[in-house]
């Protein structure tokens, strides 16, 4: 792949088995605790991007926040979560495939905040010319659409 070149939304949820992202933390030196085991599971089951808060509510039983937002650092360090804002200023995560192209963009209703994936995007075209007219490499971007979803019109 080019310096210029980036392939746009691919697979969002290649779910995968657990045991790839867990052999990936182990292989890079990191213990599997109880802890960063119930968050990897819990995004495992996750169809959108969620909150630390909104992990903690499911977990609270088996981790404190303080070791969420740790497990969360540690998760977005290796790239095996990407972070998304909806506008919010709230940060919210998604799991993704170790070594795998995760691009993708979300359609997010503004009343109700249903979340819905866009498997299409720009063309490599764009940000080839992108790249040509500002002397830019490694050109990326994150885009979220926000709307009325069908069930609040």
């Amino acid at each position: 792949m080019s310096s210029t070149e980036h392939h746009c939304c691919g697979h969002a949820h290649d779910r995968g088995i657990l045991s790839e992202w867990t052999a990936h933390l182990q292989s890079a030196g990191h213990k599997l605790t109880k802890p960063r085991l119930a968050v990897l599971e819990l995004l495992h089951r996750q169809e959108h991007p969620i909150t630390n808060r909104e992990i903690h509510a499911e977990l609270s039983a088996e981790c404190d926040l303080a070791s969420i937002y740790r497990t969360m650092h540690l998760l977005l360090e290796m790239d095996l979560v990407q972070q998304f804002d909806f506008g919010d200023g709230t940060a919210r995560f998604e799991l993704v495939s170790p070594g795998g192209d995760s691009h993708h963009h979300h359609m997010i209703c503004t009343r109700c905040s249903t979340v819905v994936e866009v498997d299409h995007c720009f063309p490599d075209s764009l940000s080839e010319t992108l790249a040509r007219h500002t002397g830019f490499k490694k050109i990326t971007h994150k885009l979220e659409f926000f709307g009325l979803c069908p069930d609040c019109q």
